[in-house]
């Protein structure tokens, strides 16, 4: 009579080999699905709108848009004034996409000569929002925006003349604007010009 016992019967050879095949087929399909979505993660676009096939943009809500002009403004190196140059962007579904597609644009510097740029090159905008019963237009940037500001009154009154202007000529239900670093309101971006409280539009003209 065989006495049964609390202990498993031993594996065969052939278990053994059933098991650990299906130990690395599970091994495989999680180091895919990890694999991909640290992919996804890494490189999934930081920006609003995404160029289709057709040359115009997709925005994340999916929707089909196309290019706008918008005039930017850039300050003369004469220090007489600013300039004007036109640029197509993309024409996002919502303001605030449209907004911030104008700011990257401005950032990126002009492309004519005789022409200076009103921002620091590093200087990103890191997200907007718009307060329809103020009429305030919130835009946040990198801390290079004030951390690169190359000094001077001058350069300090072209940057905010420059960016305020612009965000008035192309978006005119805009009527002040508050610059933010980091999500939080700065005293000067270069310690001449007041930036605390929104830059009334008309006042910058």
């Amino acid at each position: 009579m065989n006495e049964q016992t609390g202990n498993p019967r031993p594996k065969r050879n052939d278990d053994l080999g059933r098991g650990s095949g299906r130990g690395r087929v599970l091994f495989w399909v999680l180091f895919v699905a990890v694999v991909g979505a640290g992919a996804a993660i890494l490189f999934w676009p930081r920006v609003h709108l995404l160029p289709d096939d057709d040359g115009g943009f997709i925005s994340r809500r999916g929707e089909t848009v196309g290019l706008r002009s918008v005039v930017l403004y850039f300050a003369d190196p004469n220090a007489e004034g600013l300039v004007t140059e036109r640029r197509e962007i993309p024409a996002g579904a919502i303001l605030e996409e449209r907004v911030e597609a104008t700011l990257r644009a401005l950032a990126a510097g002009p492309d004519q000569q005789g022409a200076l740029p009103i921002l620091p090159r590093e200087a990103r905008v890191m997200q907007s929002f718009y307060d329809e019963e103020d009429g305030v237009l919130y835009v946040d940037f990198n801390t290079a925006l004030v951390t690169q500001q190359p000094g001077g009154s001058a350069a300090e009154y072209y940057s905010i003349s420059g960016l305020v202007r612009t965000l008035g000529a192309n978006f005119p239900e805009v009527t002040a604007v508050q610059i933010l670093v980091d999500g939080q309101p700065v005293d000067s971006l270069a310690g001449h010009f007041d930036t605390s409280r929104p830059l009334d539009v008309a006042t910058w003209q």
